[in-house]
């Protein structure tokens, strides 16, 4: 049994470890100057692909559509994000799907 415990440690010891970096390295290519008063609400962040990912705006709230990473359709929410890439906004259905839209945008654009 604490063998068990053991190795489980380190899964998730190993596995949290990826996930830090990842975080890290996003907000420093962000470049933004995040104010006191401005939260992580407030923030975009740009990638060198040109995609800016924010959380959707007031007028946006209750549309239909379909997230360009997974195909899902969803009826955005306050707490949704997007995506402004070639004079066209996206939304994504979780938190897994802005990331992956900005390794590769030209994939899931349409």
């Amino acid at each position: 049994m604490k063998r068990l415990w053991v190795v489980c440690f380190l899964v998730f010891a190993v596995l949290g470890c990826g996930k830090k970096e990842e975080m890290t390295g996003a907000m420093e290519m962000d470049g933004h100057e995040m104010h006191n008063d401005e939260g992580m609400m407030g923030m975009s962040m740009e990638s060198d692909s040109g995609v800016v990912i924010r959380k959707a705006r007031k007028d946006e709230i209750g549309k239909s559509v379909v997230c360009p990473v997974m195909g899902t359709k969803f009826k955005v929410k306050k707490e949704t994000e997007a995506a402004d890439y070639k004079e066209k906004t996206y939304y994504f259905c979780c938190p897994a799907c802005p990331p992956e839209f900005k390794k590769n945008p030209g994939k899931y654009a349409k």
